[in-house]
C-alpha cells in the first residue's frame, strides 16, 4: 500500500491486514530513518488485530518520530486492537484519534497531544 503525503509535513499510512501490516510499518520506519521529516497518521481502518511484531514496529516508529519532535497519531483503531494495546500496557505510549480527518485537523492546528504520556 505505501504511505501518502497529506501535506508537506504529514504522512498517512493506511494499514492492510497481517502479515503485510508489519512490513508497511517497517517501510515507514526506514523512510523516517532515511530522512522523511514528518508527522505520521496511521489508519487502522482495515485492521482487526495486530501481532507483537507490529506492536514492536509501532514503538520503534514512535521513538524515531519523538527524536525529531514529530507526532504519531493512530486512528480508526478497532475495539479488539485497542484492547490489545491496553492489555500489553502500551496504550499510554500512543496518541489516538477517531478518524483520519480528526487526526489531520489535530496536527494542522498544532494542538498538544491528547494523551499527556505520549510526548509530542
Amino acid at each position: 500500500m505505501g504511505f501518502n503525503k497529506l501535506t508537506c509535513n504529514i504522512v498517512l499510512l493506511v494499514l492492510p491486514e497481517e502479515p503485510q501490516l508489519n512490513k508497511e510499518i517497517q517501510n515507514l520506519n526506514e523512510a523516517v530513518v532515511g530522512g522523511e521529516d514528518c508527522h505520521v497518521i496511521i489508519s487502522f481502518s482495515g485492521v482487526e488485530v495486530v501481532n507483537s511484531a507490529s506492536l514492536s514496529s509501532l514503538i520503534i516508529l514512535r521513538d524515531l518520530l519523538n527524536k525529531n519532535a514529530r507526532r504519531l497519531i493512530l486512528c480508526s483503531v478497532s475495539f479488539p486492537t485497542r484492547c490489545i494495546f491496553k492489555v500489553v500496557g502500551i496504550e499510554r505510549l500512543f496518541e489516538f484519534s477517531e478518524d483520519k480527518a480528526t487526526a489531520l485537523a489535530t496536527l494542522e492546528s498544532g494542538n498538544a497531544p491528547a494523551n499527556p504520556a505520549a510526548p509530542g
